[in-house]
């Protein structure tokens, strides 16, 4: 059940301020777009982060500015799996060999290695899901950015191209009506 929503006077009372609860549902003031892939990255990698970027781009959560991010990410994502790998070939547990000071040796059971590996960094994968709205409850805390295209892929005279303009104030509708009309003008009186 949902706590009640406390009165003014009791917020009064205990120095308390009511929460903006609109704040999640406004977007961000960052301009949404496609970060590079670094070239460098493997092909497990490059793979998992078309996977992400394709994720994150459609719910309208991702920046140019993530890039950083989504490379560490990629990068941990790929050395859990090796670790897991490394598990499903040896198993959760391998045999080690012991040998005391007088030289006398034994073999004993130990867990794998990869496993305690594997589990750390699994947190941080959860950490960084959680950082990248890659969870379900933090999909649903995280704002979509503003719309935003790259400046490469805008064909110019488009309308994106003038949309472009026009947020960055290089263009303004009523001064082309006056110019075509200047324009107009002009052409008639050349016909005359």
């Amino acid at each position: 059940m949902a706590r009640p929503k406390p009165s003014a006077e009791f917020l009064d009372l205990t120095g308390g301020t009511p929460r903006d609860r609109s704040a999640a549902a406004k977007p961000s003031e960052h301009v949404g777009g496609k970060p590079p892939c670094p070239s460098y990255l493997s092909p497990e990698a490059r793979k998992e982060w078309r996977r992400c970027v394709k994720i994150l781009l459609e719910r309208g959560q991702l920046t140019r500015g993530d890039g950083p991010c989504l490379e560490q990410y990629v990068q941990t994502y790929v050395r859990w799996r090796a670790a897991l790998k490394e598990i499903e070939d040896h198993g959760l547990f391998v045999t080690v060999t012991r040998s005391s000071p007088s030289g006398k040796t034994w073999e004993i059971r130990v867990e794998n290695p990869a496993s305690k590996t594997a589990s750390t960094l699994e947190n941080s994968l959860r950490q960084m899901q959680k950082e990248l709205s890659l969870t379900p409850a933090s999909r649903d805390k995280a704002r979509k950015v503003a719309a935003g295209r790259d400046a490469k892929n805008i064909i110019p005279g488009s309308v994106a191209d003038l949309e472009q303009k026009m947020n960055a104030g290089d263009f303004a509708p009523e001064e082309q009506e006056q110019d075509d009309a200047v324009e107009k003008v002009d052409s008639n009186e050349d016909a005359d």
